[in-house]
């Protein structure tokens, strides 16, 4: 039996909610309340992040061009062509923004226009604290520190040197990475007075390790023990590490145009193939006094390392070692190439049929009969 309705009931029908699909002042559900919570948090916490980032970087980017500035003549990324003194002292207002940004947010800047230098290039390599995660993995295990590396490309004549320091947990595997210190440099201990424990060094001669490592630059690495990660300094120095397939020979590599041992370098600056370098990794630290002092501690190390001359002993010891490796490796290269002709001779024989191996046999024979028989004699 149907219930009369009035019209407007009718009309009312049609908008009646099913369940809560209509009903618009609905309470949300508990998972919905973690969800906005959550991405509240990370929206707070990225643009926390990238604030303090902003701030962190600002002020690196301030002392680093000062110092630049007062070293270096031209400062700018258009400038990298430029060698030595050959930059002018107006070219600093060449390029209002003089900071290059490179991959994964690496910061990278170029400077010239000072003695002894081809060209600098400083890299700054900052935390991603605008990421969330990265926040959390650094809280929970190991903090992730913003690093500094700085290349001083040399000009002048150097020494024949090749030294490098690090923290002793690295140093070994610094040491197998890199041809140059594994061939000629071996672990220096006791020579260098003072120096801090975590430190380790290794040097071609024990009188190198004494120049660079001075008292005074000790001191600076002992008062801020977590600052310096790496420090390198080698006239033949490789920019990458060798990988661990390779047999150890020495790549291949062209000439850096216009230089040549003896004289001064020239012409384009060429950093991924420069020989002659010094470089520096560090922490970055958050006091702008302690990132001025480790950058005059880098360029009163540059001076010393333009203007070094060793002792006739240290000279004769790190020539001699250098052509002992050599002919070490002409020696290695020569076998390696013996064994491999003799590898070929031998495929091509076995590829041969039984006809021609024959013959080819019957040929051998007739050279060496030849050879053996006994020299034709005249009695007079």
């Amino acid at each position: 039996m149907s219930v009369d309705q009035s019209p407007g009931e009718k009309a009312n029908r049609g908008f009646a909610p099913v369940g809560n699909q209509g009903d618009y002042g609905s309470v949300p559900s508990r998972a919905e309340k973690v969800t906005r919570a959550l991405c509240l948090i990370y929206a707070f916490a990225l643009i926390l992040g990238w604030l303090f980032k902003y701030h962190l970087i600002r002020r690196w980017k301030r002392v680093i061009e000062k110092e630049l500035r007062e070293q270096c003549a031209a400062v700018g990324e258009d400038l990298v062509r430029l060698a030595g003194g050959h930059a002018a002292a107006s070219a600093a207002a060449l390029v209002p923004d003089v900071w290059k940004r490179a991959d994964d947010g690496i910061l990278e800047l170029y400077a010239s226009g000072r003695r002894y230098l081809a060209g600098v290039l400083v890299r700054i390599d900052p935390v991603p604290r605008e990421d969330l995660f990265t926040v959390i993995h650094d809280f929970l295990f190991q903090e992730t520190p913003d690093r500094l590396s700085i290349k001083a490309f040399i000009s002048t004549n150097m020494e024949r040197c090749v030294f490098a320091l690090a923290k002793r947990y690295e140093l070994k595997s610094l040491h197998v990475s890199y041809r140059e210190l594994e061939r000629y440099t071996e672990q220096v201990t006791g020579v260098v007075a003072g120096l801090d424990a975590e430190y380790g060094v290794v040097a071609d001669t024990k009188e190198l390790a004494q120049r660079i490592l001075s008292p005074r630059r000790v001191a600076f690495l002992n008062q801020h023990p977590d600052l310096v990660q790496r420090l390198r300094v080698s006239d033949i120095y490789e920019h990458d590490p060798q990988d661990d397939d390779q047999d150890g020979s020495e790549p291949v590599r062209e000439p850096v145009a216009g230089f040549e041992r003896g004289r001064s370098p020239s012409g384009t600056l060429r950093p991924d193939e420069w020989p002659q370098v010094i470089y520096l990794q560090a922490t970055l630290p958050t006091s702008s006094q302690v990132l001025s002092e480790l950058l005059r501690f880098f360029f009163d190390l540059v001076d010393d390392v333009g203007t070094l001359r060793l002792s006739t002993e240290a000279q004769h010891a790190t020539l001699a070692l250098r052509e002992f490796v050599q002919r070490e490796e002409q020696k290695r290269r020569n076998k390696e190439r013996a064994k491999e002709e003799k590898e070929r001779a031998e495929e091509r024989i076995a590829r041969l049929d039984d006809v021609e191996r024959r013959r080819r046999e019957r040929r051998e024979q007739r050279k060496r009969a030849k050879g053996q028989r006994a020299p034709l004699r005249i009695f007079l």
